[in-house]
């Protein structure tokens, strides 16, 4: 099994339940997660952090309506701080 059947086989059955659409890419400079429109790339490219960063989108997707306390903007940023734009960009990264 190569590693995008990896992280679909763990991550899919979670997702179709969430109604998040998941691939996994792998290109000649980059792997990257995309959760619905979202690229992801991860700190760790093996499954357990893929799967971190899998979680960390779910959280912010399902948790939006609710408040995070007084480090809501950098608990946030931190969540996000691989999340990518269509240029790869890194908007959310503010250095930490």
């Amino acid at each position: 099994m190569n590693k995008k059947e990896e992280v679909i086989k763990e991550l899919g059955p979670i997702a179709k339940v969430l109604n998040i659409k998941i691939d996994y890419v792998i290109d000649s400079k980059r792997e990257y997660l995309v959760c619905d429109n979202t690229k992801i790339c991860t700190s760790c490219t093996s499954v357990y952090g893929i799967r971190e960063e899998f979680f960390g989108y779910v959280f912010l997707t399902e948790w939006k309506h609710r408040s995070l306390g007084a480090f809501e903007n950098q608990v946030k940023r931190h969540i996000k701080q691989y999340w990518y734009d269509d240029n790869f960009n890194q908007p959310y990264y503010k250095g930490f």
